[in-house]
């Protein structure tokens, strides 16, 4: 689930980065092309954290339910997430 985590965080680091850039650009300050490529980037940028987040529950029910059979068949109790 960690890598979940580094995922969804560094495509939300990029949406503020697409923030910071509208803002300039609304101030009518000029924009490098790396910021540029930030705002163009903004829907592609938005969909990844929506798909990332649709799939964190399906993954964290499923790390559940292998721990569970794990620790079952090893007869310890599983550990709480």
């Amino acid at each position: 689930m960690r890598m979940r985590g580094y995922g969804v965080r560094g495509k939300k680091f990029q949406l503020s980065a697409t923030a910071s850039s509208e803002e300039s650009l609304s101030q009518g300050k000029q924009i490098n092309k790396e910021q540029e490529e930030v705002l163009r980037s903004k829907p592609s940028v938005l969909a990844l954290i929506d798909e990332l987040e649709k799939l964190r529950q399906p993954l964290q029910t499923a790390l559940t339910e292998e721990l569970n059979a794990v620790f079952t068949y090893s007869n310890r109790q599983p550990p709480s997430l």
